[in-house]
């Protein structure tokens, strides 16, 4: 974080539901380190996976970007959104799923692409 701490936004009460909501904003640093990633991940301004992807992705940083772009619409269903992603994008990411961690997943079209993981035990 910069000098200044997080920012402490009190919002009006919900007009459907009466509830006061807080918002918090904080200013973080940049970290040259990461530029590395931001370039593999961004070209021309625009997010893609990177044909490298099957290196890069490992058990836990698929957990964070299914907590972060990830959904969970059935208890034995786990959705990860690719939005921004081409086909043939979600198309490798669907291989490496497959090669890297033994997922089985479907690739649908509602409105935009997603991969979707459903699961047994």
């Amino acid at each position: 974080m910069t000098g200044k701490g997080p920012t402490v936004i009190v919002r009006k009460p919900d007009k459907r539901t009466g509830k006061i909501y807080c918002q918090m904003k904080l200013k973080t640093l940049a970290f040259p380190c990461f530029n590395l990633y931001h370039d593999l991940f961004y070209k021309n301004g625009i997010k893609i996976i990177p044909k490298i992807i099957g290196d890069l992705l490992t058990a836990r940083s698929l957990a964070y970007w299914i907590k972060d772009d990830g959904g969970k619409p059935s208890s034995n269903q786990t959705v990860l959104y690719t939005r921004s992603y081409t086909l043939e994008e979600v198309i490798l990411l669907q291989k490496v799923l497959t090669d890297n961690f033994k997922l089985r997943t479907l690739i649908y079209e509602k409105n935009y692409w997603s991969v979707d993981y459903n699961y047994t035990c």
